[in-house]
């Protein structure tokens, strides 16, 4: 191989290999991190294509539409008819302003249209998180994303507004014109609707903006007319057309104002593209101005309307035919403008000349006009300008000097001379120097017309003009955009030219510079040119726009390298992962490295070593993460194979998998250097195909779910025999599931208790709500029934009293309180209606079956009289009895009674009449009073024992939601720390014991990383630079005589010492052997007593200090706690306390609603039972003043009354002074009543108790209360109560008043004082009568304003329960989404704190392969020369003879250096059934375990601490050292013993040599294959028998045996690894190939059990030992090696 390559071979070991400098065309330009987010959002859609020019076409004239709709729907169109209906209704269908007609459409839009721009954001964020894991979204999905953002952006954006500013409609004076609306605007839902969509409104105009402002075609040549170079224009139009609906909709009721406003946003939006050319096209120019100027016109004619009577006809006919004429001609004079002026500011148009730019300091004059318009090269030239270009693309080539000449095959000295001036600088022309026109020229010469030959006339070319602004030149270079010219080589100079220009007057000023960037980038294709005008900009402070544009056109520029330059030449994407990957592989290795320096130390820092580990940890972690991904995207990079390797090297030992990555990116990039010289491109695609699959292959390994790092850690654990895994040092393939067993089940299930228990108490609470509601409606039924009878009761008095004032037994001339009979009539039938229908919703309203039962069981004793006359003929009560009933039926009876008494057909003076009017008058004032309190006061007692049991049963479900969750998930978290607190301390004690030798080892493996890489890279590959040597030399045979020679003084220079050595060492041993022996027995006998001595002495004291030092360590390590990271205490802290508060807050509000549900109820019937006592004061008043009275046979006691008034009949008493008593208890208890009503029952002015003991049950709060609508009524001054419609226009209704009151107080003291006054009477008799003012008083309070006050405060108390029902509703529902989000939110962080604790077990896993006792075996063992499964040859014959020879140099390598760990291997030995019967094996395994007993056995008897300091030096030290310790005879048993293993190694490998050699000769295998296997066979055995005889020569000096070095150990892995690698893998594995079909399978599968006592030569070796290309000194090192080993030659006869 050549020198470059074996350069690249040593490169392998280093950490990372530098990126190929194709790659650097890219220059990574940083932005900051608003840019950085932003950009990458963008980047999005950036990536999706762009609807075409058909799509935005329409996208313009639909939005011209919407715009005209507001001066069709503001402005009097002169239309009507059939034919403005179809025009309205399209405008409202293309606007959506159809959902100004209802209110529940117009708020279905408005929730659609913020879900859809919501919805989008989300999806957005998505895919920018799914690119940033490096996972590929899913196309359909990107393209299903452009097309809704482009429509909801662009077609549907005007549409939105509307239904977003449709609640304006409801604010301000509506118009004048035909469009009318159809939205009701009552009520609170359109003020909502205005502030939700106001919100979405400016959250969809800035995404809008932001898409309109960013995301628009850059390619200028291939963009179409709607290219832009800046999305300036959109976002104007975007921001004025915005505009017209909100001003359509605010200014409705001016049109004028509408219309003038809509002319200068059409004017502005006209004039924008005439001036100032946004779109590179000038159709697009030209189409965006016409299309305004349109809208512009139809403002113009609305204008017109809204002044003149669009209803004559001449106005119309006007209007229209001026309309027609403007809309047709307005438009095309604004075309014409626009095209021409946009033709105007290019430098050359298509029928003119191309003109000449006439700079003495532009290199670019030799290429003007005069010479351009010269001939063509002819066809067979042109090969040769593409080919020097293509040869050279950085230099011009002169063929325009003499064009008749050939284009020469360019180099740099043949190129064209560009003058330079002194004034230019690489800094002001950085461009010029390297290339003056771009580097892929050749395509323009290819791409010339056919008919370029034939002669065009064309207009002179005009004078090009001085350009003094960016503005001028970013206009002269839009010629491009005309196919014909961009074809032109001289009008892509002239561009060139013109760029230049620009570059050098405006070099300073980045939009420039982005000029240049959309030049190159479209035109020119020159990456390294765009590159250059991308890093200038970013350079000259770019504004935002320009920013944007060089992070799109840097991430085109990335994809197209990603995709057309092969995996090697990546993007910036790309590069900066990889270099995260590669600084977080070198904290890591920092990290760790400052880890094993205070791990290596007597005092070791522990805190400090841990936090360093899990640093180290940490950032290996990210490390891998990131490779991982980038090995899934890009599995042939080189650099990523790299820089994978060294951290599986580094960090986790994996030497075999970092050697398989270095060496297959040492493949691809010899494949790469192979195909960059090779022109087929069939075989360029089949090598990389092959490539890609090999890589894949090897990746195929990791791609199972398990990371390379997780296959390294399986690999090692199953290899340590003995390990001890703790239950929680987790496998890392496993799931994280296996951290906390159960952790997710338990999260669910506890979030699951959490939200059924507060699902549960929030129905409760709802119910209670529902309930609630339902018992007010009851309640105040009831109460309603009870001042319903006394109101049919009353009536019926004043009815009485009519008749007997008609019938002349009253005078009430002087009675103004009482109505008229007609009045009386309507009023009793109106009430008996009302208590009919009452009674029928408190029925309806009922749900328990205790007050079902007190409707409907008979309970109830309920009076009956019969009249008959008397004698002298006056009708009397005969007899009274009672009769059980039910209330229903009572109360029905009554309202027919009531309904009848209102009737034609009444008739008091009969009988049967008499005795209806007796049952209402026995019946109602008691027993209808008293049973509708009972029921009353059921429902409250009702609904407060649902309340309470509503509490009760959110406590416990509160109690079980948050307690028992905690609970267990505290347990949890505390048992798993524990057990990571003890994992912890367990690996990291292991950790800190570790022998500090093992930590200087591991540190200087990571020192030498970077300064030994010869070292390394043996130590690391097998495939290396001597491997190749030996390879070639194995192919060219042994009988060259250069290499012979070359063989020959390289055996003479090492073996001449080593031979004196060795013959004096014989002699010496010959003379001396007996006597030496005794003397060494007797010495031995003398030292092993003292040392044996001193040995059990020594070991017991250090057992005793190791103990206490360990006890100590473990403490220590106990104290820490700092690896639980921070992180994890405070998301579970904030999680447990959104779990607990939030939830606990809903439960304190559940509780406190249920209870407040309920605290009004008992107040409300105690409202309307005070009505009913005021009624039973009236009753009292009024018989008190009637002389006329009923005489009763029977007083019948009602049992089941409780009031302290009267529980029986003597309301029909004729006893005035009994009368007043009654009227006195009456007044008595209503004050008590009055009194509990407003300050509840706990003050202290209702202290006292009533008499009534279901009243004094009963708890009720306080109604009045500061600025409440009770106190309003109570106090506040009123003008009237009215009871009844049409009660407030009656003058005078209040006996006695005129004028205005202080509210209910007012009139209840008059009503009472009235009452004081009447039982005050002495003589009721004479002093009171139906005229009596107290009489009329309480009288006209009752029917009119004092019992209108009444129903005033039990409605407030009723309106005051409601809202703070409603309230406590909408608080609950708020709170119960709030606590479940919470919930949600506490669980998710505490889902997350588990990866936390999963990083720490991860990291004590880690920390456990960290610890060197682990990877011992790995790092001491045979390595790449120990069997695996890869160096099979599919025959059970020669693998097992392979398997063999390397389980016996596995006997003597850990003989020679016993601290490589082949336990493995020995064991494998140990329990063959094929090989243990074998005298081989029996021998190895004796010797093997004899070696380890002694050195065990002397590792004891030295000092620890001496042998501690040595043994950081090596291992050729240490043995040295241990020399000194054994004697003569212990030393030549040791020897003598590696030998004899030595001996059968080279006897087995010779066998398994020959036999592959029988085998080819047997079945006559191709004689190419014979020969090169031969050849392998004989270098094979001439590098082992130099390996042997050094291995012996180092076993002797001059002073006798000695032990061998363990070097050697080593030399020998590396000479079999390189067998198997070289030869086994590759060799071997063909003849088995061969002998597939020839050879037998039985003879293929056959065991070969024994190896031969004698050493049976390979014909390969024999052969060259034969031949003359043996030198004398090969024979001669063969037989020493016979001799020195002992080997018995077998003979062939």
């Amino acid at each position: 191989m050549s020198s470059d390559i074996s350069e690249e071979n040593k490169s392998v070991s280093r950490s990372v290999s530098s990126e190929s400098s194709q790659g650097n065309v890219i220059a990574v330009a940083k932005f900051n991190q608003f840019d950085e987010i932003l950009f990458t959002f963008l980047l999005t859609f950036y990536k999706e294509q762009r609807l075409g020019p058909i799509f935005q076409l329409l996208e313009l004239i639909i939005t011209v539409l919407q715009c005209i709709t507001v001066t069709f729907q503001r402005n009097d169109w002169p239309m009507s008819g059939q034919f403005y209906q179809i025009f309205e209704d399209v405008f409202r269908w293309l606007t959506f302003s159809i959902s100004w007609n209802n209110i529940t459409f117009m708020l279905v839009m408005t929730i659609l249209f913020g879900a859809f721009a919501v919805g989008v954001i989300v999806v957005i964020i998505i895919c920018v998180l799914i690119n940033k894991k490096g996972t590929m979204q899913i196309p359909i999905i990107g393209n299903v994303l452009n097309i809704i953002v482009s429509l909801l952006t662009g077609i549907f954006y005007l549409p939105a507004v509307n239904v977003f500013f449709g609640s304006f409609n409801c604010i301000g004076k509506a118009g004048t014109s035909s469009f009318t609306i159809g939205i009701k605007c009552e009520g609170s839902e359109d003020l909502i609707i205005l502030i939700f969509g106001m919100l979405l409104f400016v959250f969809y105009f800035c995404f809008t903006f932001m898409i309109r402002l960013f995301i628009y075609q850059l390619e200028a040549k291939k963009g179409g007319p709607f290219t832009l170079q800046t999305g300036v224009y959109p976002c104007i139009v975007q921001v004025l057309t915005t505009l017209l609906p909100i001003v359509g909709i605010i200014l409705r009721s001016q049109q004028a104002a509408i219309a003038g406003i809509g002319i200068v946003i059409s004017f502005l939006l006209t004039i924008y593209p005439i001036g100032l050319q946004p779109y590179f096209s000038p159709w697009g120019n030209t189409i965006w101005a016409s299309a305004m100027s349109i809208m512009g016109i139809t403002f113009i004619v609305g204008l017109l309307c809204s002044f003149l009577d669009t209803t004559q006809t001449w106005v119309s006919v006007f209007i229209w035919i001026l309309f027609i004429i403007l809309v047709i001609v307005i438009p095309l004079i604004i075309s014409v403008l626009t095209y021409k002026r946009a033709r105007s500011l290019w430098a050359m148009r298509e029928d003119e000349e191309v003109p000449e730019i006439k700079s003495k300091k532009n290199p670019l004059i030799i290429l003007s006009n005069t010479q351009q318009q010269q001939a063509y090269p002819t066809q067979s030239q042109t090969p040769q300008i593409a080919s020097s270009v293509n040869k050279n693309p950085h230099v011009i080539q002169n063929r325009s000097v003499n064009v008749n000449e050939p284009t020469p095959n360019t180099n740099a000295s043949q190129s064209l001379n560009i003058p330079v001036s002194n004034k230019f600088t690489p800094e002001t022309q950085p461009l010029l120097y390297q290339q003056a026109i771009p580097d892929q020229l050749h395509f323009f010469a290819f791409g010339q017309d056919k008919n370029q030959a034939q002669v065009t006339h064309l207009k002179k070319a005009v004078e090009l003009p001085r350009y003094k602004t960016v503005f001028q030149i970013q206009n002269a270079i839009k010629f491009l955009n005309k196919p014909k010219l961009r074809k032109k080589h001289e009008c892509i100079v002239l561009a060139e030219q013109l760029t230049s220009t620009g570059q050098k007057k405006f070099g300073s000023e980045s939009s420039m510079w982005s000029t240049i960037a959309i030049y190159h980038s479209s035109f020119s294709k020159n990456n390294i040119r765009l590159s250059d005008a991308l890093r200038n900009v970013k350079q000259n402070l770019p504004n935002i726009l320009e920013r944007w544009m060089v992070f799109a056109m840097m991430h085109d520029m990335e994809n197209k390298h990603t995709q057309g330059s092969g995996s090697n030449q990546l993007g910036v994407t790309f590069r900066i992962r990889f270099q995260k990957a590669t600084k977080e592989h070198e904290l890591s290795k920092a990290f760790l490295n400052q880890a094993y320096m205070y791990l290596s130390k007597e005092n070791i820092d522990l805190d400090r070593t841990m936090s360093l580990l899990d640093k180290a940890i940490l950032h290996e972690r990210l490390s891998r993460e990131i490779f991982e991904e980038l090995m899934k995207q890009h599995p042939n990079s080189i650099s990523i194979l790299r820089g994978f390797g060294a951290l599986l090297r580094d960090i986790y030992r994996d030497d075999e998998t970092a050697l398989q990555m270095f060496n297959e990116a040492n493949s691809i990039e010899s494949d790469m250097s192979v195909i960059g010289n090779d022109n087929d491109n069939d075989n360029r695609s089949e090598r990389m195909s092959q490539r890609s699959k090999g890589v894949q292959s090897m990746q195929s390994k990791r791609d199972d779910g398990k990371s390379v790092s997780q296959s390294t850690h399986q690999k090692k654990k199953k290899k340590k025999k003995n390990s001890n895994k703790s239950s929680l040092t987790i496998d890392l393939s496993e799931d994280k599931s296996n951290l906390i067993p159960g952790f997710l089940e338990l999260i669910i299930l506890c979030m699951a208790i959490i939200t059924v228990c507060l699902l549960i108490s929030f129905i409760f609470a709802i119910n209670t709500f529902s309930q609630s509601q339902q018992t007010v409606e009851a309640i105040n039924d009831c109460t309603q029934i009870m001042v319903q009878a006394y109101d049919v009761f009353m009536f019926c008095k004043y009815f009485g009293l009519r008749e007997d004032s008609t019938a002349g037994k009253l005078d009430l001339s002087e009675v103004t309180f009482i109505p008229s009979m007609d009045q009386i009539k309507n009023i009793t039938q109106t009430t008996a209606v009302k208590m009919g229908q009452t009674l029928q919703d408190a029925y309806m309203l009922t749900v328990d079956s205790s007050i079902f039962a007190n409707w409907e069981q008979e309970f109830i004793n309920q009076t009956l009289g019969n009249y008959i006359p008397d004698s002298t003929g006056v009708s009397i009560i005969d007899i009274d009895w009672q009769q059980k009933g039910n209330m229903i039926d009572i109360l029905t009876t009554i309202a027919n009674i009531a309904d009848d008494i209102s009737s034609s057909y009444w008739d008091s003076n009969l009988d049967r009449f008499k005795n209806l009017l007796f049952y209402m008058r026995a019946n109602i004032p008691v027993t209808v009073i008293e049973v509708s309190k009972q029921i009353g006061i059921e429902y409250c007692n009702s609904a407060q024992k649902k309340a309470i049991v509503s509490v009760i049963i959110s406590i416990v479900l509160g109690v079980v939601a948050l307690v028992v969750p905690l609970i267990v998930n505290i347990i949890q978290f505390v048992y798993t720390i524990r057990k990571l607190k003890r994992e912890r301390y367990t690996v990291f004690f292991a950790l800190a014991k570790a022998p500090k030798s093992e930590y200087l080892n591991l540190k200087k493996r990571l020192d030498d990383v970077e300064k030994d890489d010869e070292a390394e890279t043996q130590s690391l590959h097998t495939e290396t630079d001597t491997h190749h040597f030996d390879h070639d030399k194995s192919k060219e045979g042994i009988n060259d005589d250069q290499t012979k020679d070359h063989l020959k003084k390289k055996d003479n220079l090492q073996n001449n010492d080593q031979q004196n050595a060795f013959i004096e060492d014989n002699f010496d041993e010959d003379q001396s052997n007996d006597e030496n022996e005794g003397l060494d027995e007797q010495e031995d006998k003398v030292k092993g007593k003292s040392q044996n001595d001193q040995n059990d002495e020594r070991e017991e004291g250090e057992e005793n200090d190791s103990v206490e030092k360990e006890e100590l360590l473990m403490k220590k390590i106990k104290n820490i706690s700092s690896f639980i990271p921070m992180q994890f205490f405070v998301r579970a802290v904030i999680g447990f306390v959104l779990i607990m508060t939030l939830p606990l807050a809903f439960t304190i509000i559940s509780v406190y609603a249920s209870l407040a549900a309920v605290q009004l109820n008992t107040a409300i019937f105690i409202t309307g039972y005070r009505t009913s006592l005021l009624g039973s004061c009236m009753l009292c008043a009024i018989n008190l003043a009637n002389t006329g009275f009923i005489f009763v046979p029977t007083n019948f006691v009602c049992t089941l009354s409780t009031n302290p008034m009267w529980n029986d009949l003597s309301h029909f008493t004729d006893n005035q002074k009994l009368l007043q008593e009654l009227l006195s208890k009456t007044l008595q208890f209503l004050q008590q009543i009055n009194i509990r009503l407003l300050y509840g029952t706990s003050s202290n002015e209702a202290k006292d108790v009533t008499g009534d003991s279901l009243i004094d049950g009963i708890t009720s709060i306080r109604t009045i209360k500061s600025n409440s609508e009770t106190q309003l009524v109570q106090y506040g001054d009123r003008e009237c109560f009215e009871a009844r419609d049409g009660d407030c226009d009656i003058p005078n209704r209040i006996y006695g008043t005129t004028k205005s009151f202080h509210g209910f107080e007012a009139l209840f003291g008059l009503f009472t004082q009235s009452c004081y006054e009447l039982i005050s009477k002495e003589d009721p008799y004479t002093e009171v009568s139906i005229s009596t003012r107290q009489i009329q008083t309480m009288g006209s309070l009752l029917i009119y304003d004092l019992k209108g006050g009444c129903a005033a405060y039990r409605i407030a108390m009723v309106d005051e329960q409601t809202q703070q029902m409603s309230m406590l509703q909408t608080t609950l529902i708020i709170m119960f989404i709030v606590a479940i989000l919470s919930t949600l939110i506490g669980f998710g962080l505490l889902i997350t704190t588990r990866t936390l604790l999963f990083n720490v077990a991860e990291s004590s896993s880690k920390m456990k392969e960290l610890d060197p006792e682990n990877d011992s075996n790995e790092r001491t063992g045979m390595g790449p020369a120990g069997w695996k499964d890869a160096y099979a040859c599919d025959s059970i014959r020669i693998d097992k003879q392979h398997e063999r020879v390397l389980l016996y140099l596995a006997g003597l390598c850990g003989s020679i250096d016993t601290s490589m760990n082949v336990n493995e291997q020995m064991a494998t030995l140990m329990n063959s059934e094929e090989w243990m019967d074998s005298i081989d094996t029996q021998t190895i395994l004796h010797h093997y375990n004899s070696i380890h007993m002694e050195r065990t056995h002397q590792n004891q008897g030295i000092d620890g601490q001496h042998l501690g300091n040595q043994d950081g030096e090596g291992n050729v030290q240490k043995d040295v050292d241990m020399s000194a310790f054994m004697n003569k005879s212990q030393l030549k048993d040791l020897v003598k013993k590696q030998l004899a293993i030595a001996s059968i190694v080279v006897r087995t490998t010779f066998s398994v040599l020959n036999d592959e050699e029988k085998l080819i000769q047997n079945y006559k295998i191709a004689q190419s294959h014979r020969k090169a296997h031969e050849n392998q066979h004989a270098t094979i055995i001439r590098k082992i028998q130099s390996a042997m005889l050094s291995l012996a020569y180092s076993s002797r000096t001059k002073d006798g045996y000695t032990l061998i070095p363990s070097t050697h150990a080593q030399s020998l892995i590396r000479l079999y690894a390189s067998w198997l690698v070289d030869h086994v893998q590759k060799i071997d594995r063909e003849l088995v190939t061969l002998l597939i079909g020839k050879a037998p399978e039985s003879e293929l599968e056959r065991m070969v059990t024994n190896v031969p006592q004698e050493l049976k030569m390979p014909r390969s070796y024999t052969k060259f030992l034969d031949s003359d290309n043996a030198s004398l000194q090969d024979k001669t090192l063969f037989n020493r090696m016979i001799k020195v080993l002992k080997l018995k030659q077998h003979s062939t006869h």
